[in-house]
């Protein structure tokens, strides 16, 4: 029965695990869509420094990590990153933790809830930092 009990407690670490994971991509995609959609470019392309505009290598864009790894400043031209940045990524990931745990019996209803809940995200943050609610994205 306790061997039972702990793979039950394995299955639920590893949901959990990529929920935040899931959660920490899609935080760094919302920051994309923001800054993209404000400035009016596409959403497709490399991500590049705001400040300098140079692509970033892939190892820099790892959700949180390479914000800390970097202390908040560009790896190129050394100015800092907005906090705005892993603070999206966190706190996606931390929601998206939290749904699955909501609704980890129901996955249609946890696809349509995460989904609806990146708009919020994407609403909320563009309208705290722009004072502007988007009409279309």
């Amino acid at each position: 029965m306790l061997y039972f009990t702990m793979m039950i407690d394995i299955l639920y670490f590893g949901m959990y695990a990529i929920a935040g994971a899931l959660g920490l991509g899609l935080g760094s995609f919302i920051n994309v869509v923001i800054l993209r959609l404000h400035a009016g470019k596409p959403l497709t392309g490399r991500s590049m420094c705001p400040q300098c505009h140079t692509q970033l290598a892939w190892y820099w864009l790892v959700p949180v990590l390479s914000y800390l790894w970097l202390g908040g400043r560009c790896h190129y031209c050394h100015k800092p990153i907005s906090l705005q940045y892993p603070v999206v990524e966190a706190v996606t990931a931390a929601l998206f933790v939290i749904y699955t745990a909501w609704f980890w019996f129901e996955p249609l209803y946890l696809v349509l809830h995460l989904l609806v809940l990146v708009f919020l995200i994407i609403i909320f943050v563009y309208d705290f930092k722009y004072y502007l609610i988007p009409d279309s994205v």
